[in-house]
Parts: C-alpha cells; sequence; structure tokens
C-alpha cells in the first residue's frame, strides 16, 4: 500500500516565514480575510483529502487507466466519486476571481493543494489539474459570451478542460500516433500526426 503525508509543517514555515504570506495578503483587500490559521486549516483540508481520497485511488489510475468502450469513456473505479468530493468541497473554486463565482484566494495555498493532490495522485489529478490555467486564459482574453458560457461550469467543476498537444514529438508517445480529423466545413479541417492529451477524458 502507498503511503503519502502531506509535508504541513514546511507548507507553513514556507508560506509563514519564508514568504511572509499573511502579511502580504493584508495588504491586498481581496485578501485581508485571508490569516496564517485559516491558511493553515484549508491546507490540512487539503491534505486529508489528498491522503484519505486521492491516494487509495493511485494504483488504479496507473494500472487500469480509462476505458473507451461503445462511444464512452470510463475513468477508473472511484474517480467519479472522487470528483465528486472535490468540487462538492469548493476546490476548483479556491483562487478563481469572485467574479466568476470563485473564492478569490491566493495563489500560494492554490499552488500547495496542487501539489498534494499530485502527490495523493498524479494521473487523478490530470483532469482538474488544468481547468485553473484554462479559467485564467479565458478570463484575461476569451470574449464576453465565452467568459459567460465557461468561466461558471469551470469554476463549479461542472465542466474541465483539456491541453490539446498538436506537434509531432510534444508529449511522450504522440509521434507515434496519429489523427486525421475531416469536418464538413473548412473550419473543422484539420490534419496532423498527433493526439490530443492531458485531460482529455
Amino acid at each position: 500500500m502507498l503511503s503519502y503525508r502531506a509535508p504541513l509543517e514546511d507548507y507553513s514555515f514556507i508560506l509563514n516565514y519564508w514568504l511572509g504570506a499573511p502579511d502580504d495578503w493584508l495588504a491586498v483587500p481581496q485578501f485581508s480575510s485571508l490569516d496564517a490559521a485559516a491558511a493553515g486549516q484549508m491546507l490540512e483540508q487539503a491534505a486529508r483529502f489528498a491522503t484519505d481520497v486521492l491516494l487509495p485511488l493511485d494504483a488504479s489510475g496507473d494500472v487500469q487507466g480509462c476505458l473507451f468502450e461503445a462511444g464512452q469513456v470510463y475513468t477508473p473505479p472511484r474517480y467519479r466519486e472522487a470528483y465528486r468530493a472535490f468540487i462538492d468541497a469548493g476546490w476548483p473554486a479556491l483562487a478563481c476571481a469572485p467574479d466568476a463565482g470563485g473564492l478569490g484566494l491566493p495563489q500560494t495555498p492554490n499552488a500547495a493543494l496542487n501539489e498534494m493532490l499530485s502527490a495523493g495522485s498524479h494521473a487523478w489529478t490530470m483532469c482538474p489539474g488544468l481547468a485553473h490555467g484554462a479559467f485564467e486564459c479565458l478570463r484575461a482574453h476569451g470574449r464576453p459570451e465565452l467568459r459567460q458560457a465557461y468561466l461558471p461550469k469551470i469554476v463549479s467543476g461542472e465542466w474541465l478542460a483539456t491541453m490539446c498537444l498538436t506537434e509531432p514529438a510534444s508529449g511522450s508517445d504522440e509521434p507515434r500516433t496519429a489523427q486525421r480529423s475531416f469536418g464538413g466545413s473548412a473550419e473543422c479541417s484539420v490534419e496532423n500526426e498527433a493526439n490530443f492529451a492531458s485531460g482529455g477524458a
């Protein structure tokens, strides 16, 4: 059985003493209600989720992987339940802007959360791991109608994001894959030698 113990003491030292993050949070009105104690409690809950929920899934994610049957993709056992627990706890909203439904907390505790999720089960974390980057990209550069349609669903966890790598040799097995996609219009015509990867399930 795998074991994992989140380095909460290290996180506390880095946030509170090395970075002095709580003092910086006080200087930013958006973060001023977050203090060291609240951040510590948040990280304790993240550690519990990574250890109690994700760690038991780690082996099945690596051994079984996803299945594709009859046009449907199936994640490994208990992945769905783990994701439901993740969104019910509000983790996707942690560092997302409040104007899109997020909690608006700093990136520092969010970075610690993501490190713990990956330590618990990197395979599982590939599913929600790209969502925050997609959120920030759309929020900064998306048209208003796209922001309105996508951002609340990413924040709530209803929708995820994928990274589409379309250049040869961009991933571990991508040079050996081939994909051809032809839509009914010129806008959809694509031909390449790579495959979509990372969180596309």
